[in-house]
């Protein structure tokens, strides 16, 4: 079974408290199913995301991975990725382009280019996928037989994270005060009004949206978690947090009834919650958090770490009660990871 998490990742193993000082190089000949693949975004404009790869049996990170196996690097930013039909789509933001390999061993399958600036991709069926975009007002409808763009759609507005339910896909539009939707069937395009600056989102145990929004600072408006029904695509509760940060994340647990917002530190609420929780679950202070995820066999929060966003960053493995058990450095600018188990 393979999983994809936006800004998170997760295993089964045990592990001391130890930490790896330094990467491991290697290059995994066999990539094998017990693995975690790190999404090391790069800095902007230096050409160096890089695909980590975690081997979970033997506890060693083999850095890039995908230049290794390519003969060329990956560029800049590796800012998300998805599996669909056995390939993995590496959204590279900067360059414009979306770089497909063979989920078992790494290797090119084709390139997707003329984007502009992609951020996410996700399946609607009939052989198309969405692929959102920072600095244009389209989501592009890519074939992934030919790995072509087909058309574009016209939302008015840039676009983020995007979740579907039924025939509908629920985009995040930073920036501004609503979340687009589209009827795949149809392309119709409509939008729901959401807290300013919606950014993450996800479904939860009762089949409703949480929009993590992440508000204004400087003009005064505060983040929240925006509760939309998908039956009438209107905001049901919204649940105010205090301030609003760069990152906005969030990762489900393995029931989907609980979830770790990452507001730079980390708090953990009930997805049924009216009120933010008072105080964090994990403390951010020191740290830049930069991706979370949740792993549901092990329990276990895991956290990019970008420090400087410049220097190799961290990886950091918490248990279910909120303490470090492991942690290993990785690339630079750790914003999400891929599992396999």
């Amino acid at each position: 079974m393979k999983k994809l998490i936006i800004g998170g990742l997760a295993l089964v193993f045990s592990l001391s408290s130890c930490k790896k000082d330094e990467p491991d190089t290697n290059n995994p000949n066999d990539p094998g199913s017990n693995n975690v693949l790190v999404i090391n975004e790069g800095a902007f404009q230096a050409g160096n995301g890089s695909l980590g790869v975690y081997n979970l049996d033997d506890s060693t990170y083999a850095a890039n991975v995908f230049a290794s196996k390519n003969g060329r690097p990956l560029g800049d930013v590796f800012q998300s990725m998805a599996e669909i039909n056995d390939e993995l789509y590496l959204v590279i933001n900067n360059f414009g382009r979306i770089e497909v390999v063979n989920s078992e061993d790494f290797t090119s399958t084709g390139t997707i280019s003329g984007l502009n600036s992609p951020r996410y991709i996700l399946p609607v069926g009939n052989s198309l996928a969405y692929v959102s975009d920072l600095y244009s007002d389209s989501v592009a409808v890519v074939d992934l037989n030919t790995k072509t763009i087909d058309h574009y759609i016209n939302i008015s507005a840039s676009s983020e994270q995007m979740v579907k339910v039924g025939d509908k896909v629920y985009i995040t539009n930073p920036y501004i005060s609503h979340i687009t939707v589209i009827n795949t069937l149809t392309e119709k395009v409509s939008t729901i009004t959401t807290t300013f600056n919606p950014y993450a989102i996800g479904l939860d145990a009762g089949n409703q949206l949480l929009v993590l929004c992440g508000g204004d600072q400087f003009q005064g408006i505060s983040g929240s978690v925006d509760v939309i029904d998908p039956s009438t695509d209107q905001v049901s509760r919204q649940v105010v947090l205090s301030g609003s940060s760069y990152t906005n994340q969030m990762a489900f647990n393995s029931t989907r009834d609980s979830v770790y917002l990452l507001t730079g530190n980390v708090y953990k609420m009930a997805t049924t919650a009216t009120t933010a929780p008072a105080s964090a679950f994990i403390d951010g202070s020191n740290r830049s958090f930069y991706g979370i995820g949740y792993h549901s066999d092990n329990n276990q929060i895991w956290l990019g770490d970008a420090k400087d966003y410049v220097q190799q960053g961290e990886v950091l493995i918490y248990n279910r009660s909120g303490n470090l058990a492991q942690s290993f450095n990785c690339g630079i600018n750790p914003n999400g990871f891929y599992f396999n188990h």
